[in-house]
């Protein structure tokens, strides 16, 4: 196949999921817009402990992504019957999670933020928001798991319609439980919490109906493929462990981040919310094309074809340089208005110089982490999961976080030195990953099971 050719497969899978990330995009952006606009202070506490949330779901959120991995490769080998086992095993594991962990992760999550010593009216608010994520786990893990049924398929549209669905109504429910409309009282970050689970069951109501009523779905025999098998579900954990492991330890080290961040001072902690809102409008549509590529690319690999496993990788860095360029442009030529709308001018213009610099540098490492999101996902996708592993792990807690420490507890250089250090951490993996790859390594991985 010509390079253009493996372009347009991957464009095929990675515009729906374009438009899913977007979608998440815009709801993180209103969501955090709202509660500026309600009280700043709240925005910073959302993002916080919305942040190390999210860190005790991604432990597990590997075994559930990696699932997309299996379901493509074994539709590349056109083994409909493993397909559906392998979605069922990762529910399994999923709702084992889902249903145990929240209430170990609670009250160790207040306890971090505790220890964290932000202002009392942001802890207040912090741990009011984790209260309830932590609870929420459940239901992300099973939308990620039940999307894969599509999405290693290519069938990647049916997700993007549940779960944009989803996050209209989440939208729609933060205006609600935030501001107390339409009856509902006002509830502040804590509406903010309650509308997400509210609308992350709408998504899963959304992905259990295509699922129902899809004619595939008895096609690739789902519902009579329900039984826990051994084999399958090990296998899972096998690929899928080491990226959780990745995942958890890589969000803590950013929770790190932001928690090192609101020690500076609360408007550090602000702006550089401000900052992750604007720099999901790039990370995630590069997210997105990775995460096509890596698909389109298990799927060669199921096929036996390793060599336009290979081109697809190639051609999905490629398009996310373009769309990089693009992405940066436009929020260079309205960051002001892009801030303003944001914070719905309750900031002060020390907040927004601040975050303009910040944003207008990370423009320059985003080239680089096109390459480490890219090559990431290649590298698993082949089932070379150990080696991103290591590799993140190490970086993240031998250099990452010990750095800012030394930066913010003990040289007191301030949010600017925070920002520096994190772009040198994508150059630097995007270099590891990039030798990885060419190494050929990844090649000598099976993931599918021998029948």
């Amino acid at each position: 196949m010509k390079g253009w050719e493996i372009m347009k497969k991957i464009v095929k899978v990675s515009f729906p999921m374009m438009i899913t990330n977007a979608a998440f995009a815009v709801l993180l952006f209103c969501d955090r817009m709202m509660l500026a606009h309600y009280n700043l202070d709240a925005a910073g506490a959302s993002m916080s402990a919305g942040t190390l949330s999210f860190t005790v779901q991604c432990f597990f959120a590997g075994v559930a992504v990696y699932t997309t991995t299996m379901v493509a490769q074994y539709f590349g080998a056109k083994d409909k019957k493993m397909v559906s086992v392998s979605v069922w095993q990762s529910l399994y594991f999923v709702w084992l999670v889902g249903s145990t962990v929240p209430f170990v992760s609670r009250p160790l999550g207040l306890f971090v933020l505790e220890r964290a010593a932000h202002s009392a009216n942001i802890l207040a608010m912090e741990k009011a928001y984790f209260s309830y994520m932590a609870f929420y786990m459940i239901i992300p893990l099973t939308n990620i798991v039940l999307s894969s049924f599509f999405n290693g398929r290519s069938m990647v549209w049916v997700s993007t319609i549940a779960n944009v669905f989803g996050c209209v109504v989440n939208v729609f429910l933060n205006y609600v439980f935030i501001f107390g409309k339409f009856g509902a009282p006002e509830m502040g970050v804590e509406g903010a919490a309650i509308a997400t689970i509210i609308a992350g069951l709408f998504t899963t109501g959304a992905l259990i109906a295509f699922i129902v009523f899809m004619p595939s779905t008895k096609e690739y025999a789902f519902f009579s493929s329900w039984r826990f098998r051994k084999s399958s579900f090990l296998n899972l954990l096998r690929f899928g462990l080491p990226t959780g492991l990745m995942f958890g330890l890589d969000n803590a080290a950013f929770a790190a981040q932001i928690l090192f961040t609101g020690r500076i001072s609360d408007d550090a902690l602000n702006a550089t919310t401000v900052i992750f809102s604007i720099q999901n409008l790039i990370f995630l549509p590069i997210l997105s094309v990775a995460h096509g590529a890596a698909i389109i690319m298990a799927q060669f690999i199921g096929m036996g074809r390793k060599d336009l496993g290979k081109k697809a990788v190639y051609q999905g860095l490629l398009l996310g340089e373009i769309l990089v360029v693009v992405i940066a442009v436009v929020i260079i030529a309205f960051t002001r208005e892009i801030f303003d709308t944001f914070c719905g001018g309750k900031h002060t213009e020390e907040i927004y110089i601040m975050t303009r610099n910040l944003l207008y540098t990370m423009m320059i490492f985003n080239f680089a982490d096109v390459f480490n999101i890219g090559l990431n996902n290649a590298l698993r996708s082949a089932g070379d999961t150990v080696f991103p592993m290591i590799t993140s792990v190490s970086l993240s807690w031998l250099f990452f976080v010990p750095a800012l420490y030394l930066a913010t507890e003990v040289m007191h250089f301030g949010i600017y030195s925070v920002w520096s250090i994190t772009g040198v951490l994508f150059l630097v993996s995007a270099i590891i990953y990039w030798a990885r790859f060419k190494s050929g390594k990844w090649e000598q991985f099976q993931v599918m099971e021998k029948n």
